[in-house]
């Protein structure tokens, strides 16, 4: 599990080869809440790499945003941000593309989500 509270010191990212993770985010209001599933083939931890990569290495590490549970077996992928700046230039364009529309489609779905009546 990753905890929201945990700092992102490494601000790695993970994909999900195998399985499925829970994305939960503690609230005031609503205590823990279950914001969605992402299942093989999508990734988690890039709000965290995408902060991080833009801040001075003096700056303190950000908190992880949500928490992640798996809920069945998973084979998970961490990339860390040294393999990525290592990586062909149309490589990591291609990767951060991918990050907009994830994240994108994500903040899509949970707007919807907040949108519905009680």
């Amino acid at each position: 599990m990753i905890r929201e509270t945990d700092p992102a010191d490494d601000n790695s990212f993970y994909v999900i080869l195998k399985g499925a993770v829970k994305v939960i985010k503690q609230t005031v209001n609503l205590g823990k809440k279950d914001l969605l599933v992402i299942r093989a083939g999508d990734c988690f931890g890039e709000i965290s790499f995408l902060i991080q990569s833009r801040r001075p290495s003096t700056v303190l590490a950000v908190k992880r945003s949500a928490s992640v549970l798996a809920v069945e077996e998973c084979f998970i992928f961490k990339i860390n941000p040294e393999a990525v700046k290592s990586l062909d230039q149309s490589i990591q364009l291609k990767m951060y593309q991918q990050f907009a529309f994830t994240l994108a489609e994500r903040l899509k779905y949970l707007t919807e989500d907040i949108m519905k009546p009680y």
